[in-house]
């Protein structure tokens, strides 16, 4: 053993030697030069690596303590904690393609072992609606100009304009530079691992062509179940993947069976299986896995990166029909000011989770930001999601700021939420429209957007509140709502109707609609905001608009919280009786009212 250790500090000190051209300075960094001749040891570049091979422990003589579970090996940094911002950076590999049938993702270990709730009270209806969007057929798509075909089998170097002549990447997209009219379809059975978000463009169609599983848009670089990929740290069953983006918002093992938990208190906080920690200034992510090798353990490791399938920012009359997105740690569909917007027939599962800031996560299945006239979601499903599935959403300015500004587009008309199945988010339906950032100590409490024709009809929400996001740790407020309105005044809507739908389980309340009466009126018809340059009616007798919300069915039982709903004051209780009680000020004609024993 002596004579072996003697030969190995022999051999480090001739390595260092070279490293530094012989100057004999031992404080250098010569992790560069260590990179650069041992090819097998690519991506180490982190101070935890005290053992090149990867191996620590073998014939070595090692210092260890002991932190809870975690075993450390020589010396090993806690401090890497870092804060991210509300940019991202695109990956620089090149995209890959992978196949194979994506399994289902209800029902698995997971699901069942992580947070209890009653049985569900919607299974017939969900699973109808489920296999109904599962099997949706392609859309009769009305193309009045090009088509262009992607494929897993295409060649970057096609003009895209048949299936015989298809592309492969979608970064080759663009190239194609597709105008109003034509559309863009993906054939089923592919899947792609994005490097960037695929950037819409005006009048233009993206939908599926050909049989079989839905095309496949999965947010991860590449599938990292290949031990080459993960390397041993000088923690006990901590290992380490190179990867670079501005933040990491959820690891999925085997499309659900294990799902990874973010921990930012450094390495020594990783302490159970999926635990991770991202250290964004190194590129390196650190899983904790006690079954060895994980790229070995599992047969598929999505990492979900701070980015969104479909960048629709600003350009209309774009449909997107017929996808499954997947693994996206910002959004699934982002959407801001898009008008006369389709999103049709899609399945959206296991999105968000990354930084927005230091303090606050994101991620929405389908968000449309910032005012629109037109939009459409349509027999989705959304499921696993951070924060919300459906969502409408958006800062406010005022009158003051707008006279500055000149006019800004920021009403949400016409907009349909019809026939869709959400489960497993946080929140199920989100929408607000306030003065967050207005910097004139009037937050919260102006808003002049209109609502008008808005229609939430015939969806299925399912436990909200029950999916990966409300575990602890992950979310500063782990409590589950169907719908929830910020506590705004929303004195211009009018012709909003919430209707026809099942709320079946949640983990707080039903509804979460604090309204204020506290708002600032703009009287001032040279400032306040203008339609077709008439300045905005004030209402001051609806103060929160008009809304019809009636005949929705509503399960609901004792929750974490002991919520029952959060509108006019009312939040906690229990019992048959009181749930019809407080849900008669909400809803004027429900269909059905349970409360599950």
């Amino acid at each position: 053993m002596k004579k072996a250790l003697a030969l190995l500090l022999t051999l480090c000190f001739l390595i260092t030697c070279c490293a530094c051209g012989g100057s004999g300075d031992s404080s250098s960094d010569n992790k560069q030069s260590q990179k650069s001749e041992t090819p097998a040891d690519q991506g180490n570049t982190d101070p935890d690596n005290t053992d090149p091979a990867g191996d620590p422990g073998e014939e070595q003589e090692e210092e260890q303590k002991k932190n809870g579970t975690v075993e450390v090996i020589g010396e090993a940094d806690e401090s890497y904690i870092v804060s991210d911002d509300d940019t991202w950076s695109n990956q620089s590999s090149d995209q890959l393609v992978e196949f194979g049938t994506v399994p289902s993702t209800l029902d698995t270990p997971w699901d069942k072992l992580t947070l209890s709730h009653p049985a569900g009270n919607t299974d017939a209806q969900a699973a109808a609606m489920r296999n109904s969007i599962i099997n949706s057929p392609n859309g009769n798509y009305t193309v009045t100009g090009t088509t262009y075909y992607v494929s897993p089998n295409g060649n970057d170097s096609n003009d895209g304009k048949s299936p015989a002549t298809a592309i492969r990447s979608t970064t080759m997209i663009a190239t194609l530079r597709p105008r109003s009219g034509d559309a863009v379809l993906f054939e089923r059975g592919g899947v792609w691992h994005l490097s960037k978000a695929i950037k819409c463009n005006e009048g233009v169609t993206y939908g599926a062509y050909g049989t079989g599983e839905k095309p496949a848009l999965f947010g991860s670089p590449e599938n990292y179940a290949d031990p080459k990929f993960w390397k041993a740290s000088n923690l006990k069953n901590v290992w380490k993947l190179n990867i670079s983006d501005t933040s990491i918002g959820l690891i999925v093992f085997d499309h659900g069976e294990l799902v990874g938990e973010k921990n930012d208190g450094g390495l020594l906080a990783l302490s159970k299986n999926g635990d991770f920690f991202f250290n964004r200034a190194k590129s390196l992510l650190y899983l904790y896995y006690d079954g060895g090798n994980p790229g070995k353990a599992f047969k598929d490791i999505e990492v979900c990166l701070n980015k969104a399938a479909f960048d629709v920012n600003r350009v209309s009359n774009v449909t997107i029909d017929n996808f499954k997105i997947k693994y996206f740690g910002r959004l699934g569909i982002d959407l801001a000011a898009a008008d006369n917007s389709k999103v049709t027939n899609c399945e959206l599962g296991f999105i968000g989770g990354a930084s927005q800031n230091s303090t606050t996560r994101l991620g929405n299945a389908i968000q449309m930001w910032q005012g629109c006239n037109g939009h459409l979601v349509e027999n989705c499903w959304t499921y696993q999601i951070y924060d919300t599935g459906i969502t409408f959403q958006g800062d406010s300015i005022t009158p003051t700021t707008r006279a500055k500004q000149g006019t800004h587009d920021e009403d949400y008309l016409n907009i349909t939420y019809r026939n869709n199945l959400i489960e497993y988010c946080a929140l199920s339906i989100e929408l607000w429209h306030g003065n967050h950032n207005s910097g004139d100590g009037k937050s919260w409490k102006y808003t002049d957007a209109v609502f008008d024709n808005v229609h939430i009809e015939g969806n299925i929400s399912r436990f909200a509140g029950y999916g990966w996001s409300s575990l602890p740790g992950q979310r500063p407020d782990p409590h589950g709502e169907h719908i929830i309105m910020y506590a705004h005044a929303y004195p211009y809507a009018k012709d909003v109707y919430i209707e026809n739908n099942l709320f079946d389980l949640c983990d707080a309340w039903i509804c979460r609609w604090d309204f204020t009466l506290e708002y600032a009126e703009d009287t001032s018809d040279a400032t306040r905001k203008k339609i077709n340059g008439v300045a905005v009616p004030i209402d001051s007798a609806h103060k929160n608009g008009i809304w019809t919300i009636r005949n929705n069915t509503y399960y609901h039982a004792k929750n974490r919280s002991g919520g029952i709903i959060w509108y006019g004051g009312q939040k906690t209780g229990s019992g048959q009786a009181t749930l019809e009680s407080v849900l008669s000020k909400f809803d004027s004609s429900p269909a059905k009212v349970v409360w599950v024993g």
